[in-house]
């Protein structure tokens, strides 16, 4: 893996979680539930993949490390906010699939706020991790990536 590959999937890594985060708070507001927004576990989206998979060459590297707790804590957060609003019938990967559309009326006590402000955290942290790991890599060579 070259110094270029790993930068790409840093930058589409840190879209991807904005996209996410937004897609927490839209789901509070009321919007529905399809496919592309269902809370899956943090080592089942794309990044998950890459971070669990081929980016393990990186797993020497303190700011890779860094990336893990909040990278999980985004996902669980997303996780309870929609166990929080629908309960058992809650879409999470291929459980409940038949439930996507679901959603709910907003209002202004919704606990799952408070999962929201989680979210906003863990994702500004692992906004600043990925970040780290950048500036790790940038300061690297092609070869000094083959032999971590």
């Amino acid at each position: 893996m070259t110094k270029a590959d790993i930068m790409k999937r840093l930058k589409s890594a840190r879209v991807s979680h904005l996209i996410w985060r937004s897609y927490a708070q839209a789901l509070i507001s009321g919007m529905a539930i399809d496919k592309e927004k269902v809370p899956v576990a943090h080592t089942d989206c794309d990044f998950g993949h890459w971070y669990y998979g081929d980016g393990q060459i990186l797993s020497s590297l303190p700011s890779f490390q860094a990336i893990e707790s909040p990278h999980k804590n985004l996902h669980s957060e997303y996780m309870h906010i929609c166990i929080g609003l629908f309960g058992d019938e809650c879409p999470v990967g291929e459980k409940n699939i038949d439930k996507l559309g679901l959603k709910h009326t907003p209002n202004s006590n919704d606990v799952n706020n408070q999962h929201i402000r989680k979210i906003i955290d863990a994702s500004s942290a692992l906004l600043t991790a990925i970040e780290e790991l950048e500036t790790d890599i940038k300061k690297r060579e092609d070869s000094d990536l083959e032999s971590l």
